[in-house]
């Protein structure tokens, strides 16, 4: 009898909470508030309570090179294309508690996999990126500076990335690049551990650079910690939907994780 081939990628992509959170007691009460508000916001729509789903943010910090993922920061929601049996190491960097929804209702909302570039790569103008800082850097500064001259190194955006027919062309270049392309750019170094805090690659990311509204039936699960199911059900009776625990994270550098991670990069 043949053994069923273990999944490597998820029929849902899952938003984790709580990766800046002191415990898992303040990481549920996220959940919660999420659950009970139906929207998930950037950072930067949570500070200045913006719900919109047609509005992103982007700030460009010239100080900070392409390759440090800080130099060109766009308002985003993260999510993680990662099996339940694979989550170890991902709950350690953001706890054990998430929203699932299919990939074909977030890819509605313009989620989609960033573009991981290997530092130090042989393959592409960009993974050659330390080898090319100057030009790179340069290109990610002019193009929004010089092409779009409303963008000032922080811009808000009502048009969706995409101008009216008829716009300057080279607005829509500059939007595209800006909103399309660098806002999905991610290194990462090839040469870290799987687990370690820095190795983006196994995050396996999705994301979106809008906001997400959503109702309870486009949920496909609810993650917890192990030991908060019934405390979500109490806390929410109406949720309706399946939630499921997640058990301990496990022994050696993955549990240290979670006293080094807790620096939040997009995702909460």
């Amino acid at each position: 009898m043949s053994r069923p081939i273990a999944p490597y990628v998820s029929k849902e992509l899952i938003h984790f909470v709580g990766r800046s959170a002191q415990s898992d007691a303040e990481a549920f009460d996220r959940l919660v508030t999420i659950l009970q508000d139906r929207w998930l916001l950037s950072r930067e729509a949570r500070a200045i309570g913006d719900r919109d789903e047609n509005v992103t943010h982007l700030s460009l910090s010239t100080a900070e090179a392409l390759s440090t993922n800080d130099r060109w920061v766009p308002s985003m929601v993260c999510f993680a294309d990662i099996p339940m049996d694979a989550l170890a190491i991902h709950v350690a960097k953001y706890r054990r508690f998430g929203i699932a929804f299919t990939k074909t209702f977030l890819i509605g909302k313009g989620a989609r996999p960033v573009y991981y570039v290997p530092k130090g790569g042989r393959t592409t103008p960009l993974a050659t990126y330390d080898d090319l800082s100057e030009d790179w850097d340069e290109i990610a500064h002019i193009l929004p500076l010089e092409i779009d001259p409303r963008f000032d190194g922080t811009t808000r955006s009502g048009t969706e990335g995409n101008p009216e027919v008829g716009a300057n062309p080279a607005e829509r270049i500059s939007d595209w690049i800006a909103g399309e392309m660098l806002a999905f750019v991610k290194f990462f170094d090839p040469d870290l551990p799987d687990d370690h805090v820095d190795n983006f690659y196994m995050e396996r990311e999705w994301r979106t650079v809008r906001n997400v509204s959503f109702d309870r039936h486009d949920i496909a699960h609810v993650y917890v910690a192990r030991g908060f199911g019934a405390r979500l059900r109490a806390a929410i009776p109406t949720l309706g939907v399946p939630i499921r625990e997640i058990g301990g994270i496990g022994g050696g550098r993955v549990r240290q994780l979670l006293n080094r991670c807790r620096a939040p990069r997009g995702d909460d």
